[in-house]
């Protein structure tokens, strides 16, 4: 991550500051180990000076109504994100996808990333297959707002009120 920011003071700010503006989740922990790690969808930019105030955080609750919502954060920052939206993908990994503003429109490249870590979240697959059963059935039912939102929940929900869907 340190690289690309580097190039994008080199390339782009040429001594100006930049701002980074982090929408990220939680690390959800079991007893015992990291279940799946905090996600992140992170805006970089040159910025104006015009800097916003603090936010104050709480003390973190372990939670399952944050975790769950700190996930369907990061979930709505993807899917504003349109093929058209002028942002180019500077860097993505498995937690992270750092972002920017341009004059043009997204490569396909680009909004293959976006889409694959979208159905990610979507779908409840990936690191999130980890999750904790409450936290899963929790996410599904928020996710019910997106059209592309199908996991292995919505399927067992829909076996436990109309049966089996392989009986005719």
């Amino acid at each position: 991550m340190r690289n690309v920011i580097r190039r994008y003071l080199e390339l782009f700010a040429k001594e100006r500051e930049i701002f980074l503006k982090y929408t990220s989740s939680y690390p959800i922990f079991d007893e015992y180990k990291l279940l799946a790690r905090s996600k992140a969808v992170i805006l970089m930019g040159v910025s104006n000076r015009d800097y916003p105030t603090r936010d104050d955080l709480r003390d973190y609750e372990k939670n399952p109504d944050y975790q769950v919502k700190g996930l369907l954060v990061v979930c709505r920052a993807l899917t504003k994100i349109e093929p058209v939206s002028q942002i180019k993908v500077n860097y993505s990994s498995p937690d992270a996808i750092i972002t920017s503003k341009t004059r043009g429109n997204m490569t396909k490249e680009e909004w293959t990333i976006i889409i694959d870590k979208t159905k990610e979240f979507t779908e409840i697959n990936g690191n999130l297959s980890a999750l904790p059963i409450q936290i899963k059935k929790q996410l599904c039912n928020a996710l019910t707002i997106y059209e592309d939102h199908f996991c292995e929940w919505c399927a067992s929900t829909d076996e436990d009120i109309n049966g089996p869907a392989d009986q005719d």
